[in-house]
């Protein structure tokens, strides 16, 4: 995924697409991820790494392709 220091990333439970923007919207949104299912909740860790938590699915970390 894009880098998302400094970014607000949101998703759509429904779609399962997740969405990055700078925080201060100076762009607009990109989607970054698809096909993620439900996704309900995120997490950082001290790494800076960011997680996805999905409704009955496991969780996964967003990682640049």
């Amino acid at each position: 995924m894009p880098e998302p220091a400094g970014a607000y990333v949101f998703g759509d439970y429904c779609s399962g697409e997740l969405w990055a923007m700078p925080a201060d919207g100076s762009a607009a949104p990109i989607v970054v991820a698809s096909g993620l299912g439900n996704v309900s909740s995120f997490g950082v860790d001290a790494a800076g790494e960011v997680y996805v938590v999905r409704f009955g699915r496991s969780i996964v970390r967003l990682v640049s392709p």
